[in-house]
């Protein structure tokens, strides 16, 4: 619903771009849209060192974007994960948004590629371009 509608990465003075804290007992759940490319990346700015994955957003138009950190109230983890996952879709989930729902007809086919990439020696980057070149 449009009510639930957010401005990535900050909302109410949070900058969800950031990962929460180990200790911060919560949960969350965001569905991106709109995006403007098709890669995000997770970096250790301490360490250096960071994951970057690249898609065809003409196909994966969304980024579900979870976490859960040390939340105690939540199978089958109960405070013992520290987590997130980022993951391309080609549709909101239901009851979010059915008219999102990506469709293939019946005795056709589609093919696309997911990359991978290691980010070494980079504590942020601007992008990824669809060669797997990190900008």
């Amino acid at each position: 619903p449009e009510k639930n509608r957010y401005s990535w990465p900050v909302h109410e003075g949070h900058d969800y771009s950031r990962v929460l804290p180990k200790n911060s007992d919560k949960w969350s759940m965001y569905y991106l849209q709109d995006l403007s490319d098709g890669w995000y990346a997770v970096i250790n700015q301490n360490k250096k060192i960071g994951f970057g994955l690249i898609w065809d957003k003409n196909i994966f138009k969304y980024l579900w974007f979870w976490g859960c950190y040390n939340y105690k109230n939540i199978s089958p983890w109960y405070g013992r994960a520290y987590t997130i996952a980022m993951e391309p879709f080609t549709s909101l989930p239901y009851p979010v948004d059915t008219d999102t729902l990506y469709t293939i007809p019946a005795g056709e086919s589609i093919s696309t590629e997911l990359k991978a990439i290691v980010i070494a020696g980079k504590t942020s980057i601007q992008g990824i371009t669809a060669e797997g070149e990190v900008i």
